[in-house]
């Protein structure tokens, strides 16, 4: 379902998926840090067992790892930040916000 520029300005511009799917960013980055963990636990045990070399490059590889643990320290960060509500608006102990 589309919002209409008024619809979203009526809900004061804030990002849609606090306004519409209700859902606390801070769910959400803790989610997408646990996948970076396990991409990050994945390509270390590729280093590990040296299975590796069936798939890079050492060159190819070294960037995937250094990316993956760039990643994996971004989505630490942003999960240990606390999203707030919109102004003058609370979460529900579900992580939705609050009817006015």
């Amino acid at each position: 379902m589309r919002r209409s520029a008024a619809g979203f300005r009526a809900c004061r511009g804030h990002a849609m998926a606090v306004v519409q799917g209700g859902v606390r960013l801070d769910q959400i980055a803790a989610k997408w840090h646990a996948l970076a963990q396990r991409r990050l636990a994945h390509a270390r045990e590729l280093e590990r067992s040296g299975r590796w070399k069936h798939f890079y490059s050492e060159e190819r590889f070294g960037l995937y790892l250094r990316e993956t643990e760039r990643v994996a320290a971004l989505w630490a960060k942003l999960a240990a930040t606390r999203f707030a509500a919109p102004a003058g608006r609370k979460f529900n102990a579900s992580g939705h916000l609050r009817r006015a």
